[in-house]
């Protein structure tokens, strides 16, 4: 089960560092590794994280920023579980020129909200 996981997890991370996802492995390493690292806490999150129970999902989560926060400094800007955000709501842009270092992004403004029709279209 473990190595699925980190299948699942490098699968994943490989997928999305791609170069039409705004991932340039000629970049200068200032503003690469940043945007490898976001990468990573994305599927790191997703692949082992998405695995848990959601009432797990705030103790993760406190323990995945704890675990990564001296690496991703970005990490401090995503708002804390205790304040009605988490990782798990959060997503990567990668191809955004004004942020080179890549940026955390809530899914609401990728994802509308889904709205119930009781069968009238």
């Amino acid at each position: 089960v473990d190595i699925n996981l980190v299948t699942s997890l490098t699968a994943f991370f490989k997928s999305l560092v791609q170069p039409d996802k705004g991932v340039d492995f000629a970049d200068d390493k200032l503003s690469l590794h940043p945007k490898l690292a976001k990468i990573f806490v994305f599927s790191y999150v997703w692949s082992l994280g998405g695995n848990l129970e959601e009432r797990f999902h705030a103790q993760f989560d406190e323990w995945a920023r704890a675990h990564f926060a001296d690496n991703i400094k970005e990490l401090e800007k995503v708002p804390p579980a205790d304040e009605g955000a988490m990782l798990y709501d959060f997503y990567v842009v990668t191809n955004d020129i004004d942020f080179p270092k890549g940026r955390f992004e809530h899914w609401e403004k990728a994802v509308k909200p889904f709205q119930y029709s009781d069968g009238e279209v």
